[in-house]
């Protein structure tokens, strides 16, 4: 899911190059940023006070998200050369993809936080795979010059792309951390000489499982 931003990266510019104007090129990523800690805060703030869950938390701004920016995509596609309404479709694209940051990109936390940052690798590499097939697929798909016929198909790539997400995140997706995240770890048992000469065994300890962070339901 992670990958609809990374294309969105690299063909928005493409697409709002045609608008020559920098600084409006520059306002859906300034929208991102906004709505990335706002959201963060109002879901903290409800799963602290046990408004939501974790889960219901994760899953509600990942689907409101997702399902923003799709159809927002979907609308773009027949502005045709209103670029007033493109600019904006897109500002608010930018911003609810801001929101779906704190749903599916913090999941790692959730689900194991000793091993986040191991499968933050993971699937960053996998999500930055759009990154650089993004600007190809553009490419292939607005040929010569570009029509606002053969940007609607890049759009309605990126409305579908965001519609699978949502399915599978609504299936799939879970705040509770997972129980292989959970798994004890036993320390080494160290040799120690006591007064008389003799070996013995420090007691194995084992390491208590990790909870959540924020002590709220999963």
């Amino acid at each position: 899911m992670q990958n609809i931003c990374y294309l969105h990266i690299t063909f928005i510019p493409i697409y709002m190059s045609l608008i020559k104007d920098a600084l409006i090129s520059s306002l859906p990523y300034i929208f991102m940023w906004l709505f990335i800690p706002s959201t963060g805060y109002a879901i903290d703030v409800a799963r602290e006070k046990q408004i939501l869950s974790t889960t219901a938390a994760r899953k509600l701004v990942t689907f409101i998200g997702f399902l923003v920016p799709a159809a927002c995509l979907t609308a773009i596609g027949f502005v045709g050369c209103n670029t007033t309404l493109a600019v904006a479709l897109l500002c608010i694209c930018g911003a609810f993809d801001g929101v779906s940051q704190t749903g599916f990109n913090i999941n790692h936390l959730d689900i194991a936080p000793k091993y986040a940052s191991i499968l933050m690798g993971v699937t960053n590499t996998i999500a930055t795979i759009p990154g650089f097939l993004g600007p190809q697929v553009v490419g292939w798909l607005t040929t010569n010059n570009s029509t606002s016929e053969q940007w609607r198909s890049v759009f309605y790539i990126s409305a579908e792309i965001y519609v699978f997400g949502i399915i599978i995140y609504m299936l799939l997706g879970s705040g509770a951390i997972q129980p292989w995240a959970t798994s004890q770890v036993l320390y080494e048992p160290v040799s120690t000489e006591d007064t008389n000469g003799d070996c013995d065994l420090l007691s194995t300890m084992d390491q208590p499982a990790l909870r959540d962070s924020n002590s709220v339901p999963a």
